[in-house]
């Protein structure tokens, strides 16, 4: 290993470089193993990755189309009376 304390500054500043360039490759390398193994996981147990990745629930007012709620945050009023009625959440999810 290099001894830190004796290097110019333009050296260390060229070993930070590689460095940093070495683990950005390893990092992109660690990332598609990581993507690889996901996907193969996923396919023997018959996982869709896009039912997955992203997909946010929108619910809507039956009695108001205009109103919806994306299900975060306290529930709207026409939310909980739904809810109150016997109702399920399910029920107002938009697909």
């Amino acid at each position: 290993m290099n001894d830190l304390k004796s290097m110019s500054s333009d050296d260390l500043r060229t070993l930070r470089s590689q460095i940093d360039a070495e683990l950005k490759k390893r990092e992109a390398r660690e990332k598609q193993e990581a993507r690889k193994k996901i996907l193969e996981i996923a396919n023997t147990h018959g996982i869709n990755i896009a039912d997955l990745a992203g997909k946010e629930r929108q619910y809507r007012n039956p009695a108001n189309q205009w109103e919806t709620w994306n299900g975060r945050g306290r529930k709207p009023r026409w939310v909980k009376e739904w809810l109150e009625k016997g109702h399920s959440l399910e029920e107002l999810e938009v697909s």
